[in-house]
């Protein structure tokens, strides 16, 4: 999944971070790469979403690929990631 940034990329201020995820965030954001493992509905995504953001304010023409094992997941997160974020997102199944 392909994603661009507009002008103003920005979370949804619904979206609140859990104490790990904003200490992760702050250990990612110095060379922006890292694993999160953490078990299933702990905020992997919400701390996708907080990297994705992070990623743009520093590099406002960058991209962003997601890669996904199924076509299950990508769908997932094209719904969720246009709901969640300003983003203009194509999703790419070769």
């Amino acid at each position: 999944m392909l994603m661009e940034a507009r002008a103003a990329l920005r979370i949804q201020p619904s979206i609140k971070p859990r104490k790990w995820q904003k200490r992760a965030l702050e250990l990612w954001v110095g060379e922006m790469r890292g694993i999160a493992q953490v078990v299933t509905g702990g905020g992997k995504t919400v701390f996708a979403y907080l990297c994705i953001d992070e990623f743009f304010q520093k590099f406002q023409e960058g991209r962003v690929f997601i890669i996904v094992p199924t076509i299950a997941l990508l769908d997932q997160w094209f719904v969720d990631v246009t709901a969640t974020m300003d983003l203009r997102a194509q999703p790419e199944t070769n």
